[in-house]
């Protein structure tokens, strides 16, 4: 609800991301990172509209598509989480942990 303004119904937890990292910006440049993220599977309902009114921390207006989960890897854009684009093609029944080491480079 928070960027769509539409209450979806949760059907489940789909997955548990853990991202560690290193800040490459702002307040949090150069510090060791851990992120914890939870994915769940919903129910939408398709006569919605959505809109975006959003913007990131820096002031850019954001966008939101809805996108169909076999097309994710045909995108021009990078998806995040990465694993997403794979993972998402297989959801798994009960909740899946998954753990990320992103490199300094």
């Amino acid at each position: 609800m928070e960027e769509t303004r539409w209450k979806f119904e949760v059907e489940r937890l789909a997955f548990i991301h853990e991202i560690f990292f290193r800040g490459k910006a702002g307040t949090i440049k150069g510090l060791s990172c851990h992120d914890l993220a939870f994915y769940y599977l919903m129910m939408w309902d398709p006569n919605c509209v959505i809109t975006s009114n959003s913007k990131t921390l820096g002031g850019l207006p954001e966008r939101l598509d809805w996108l169909e989960i076999s097309q994710l890897n045909n995108q021009e854009m990078q998806v995040y989480p990465t694993f997403f684009v794979t993972e998402s093609l297989n959801l798994p029944l009960h909740p899946k942990h998954i753990v990320t080491y992103e490199s300094d480079s």
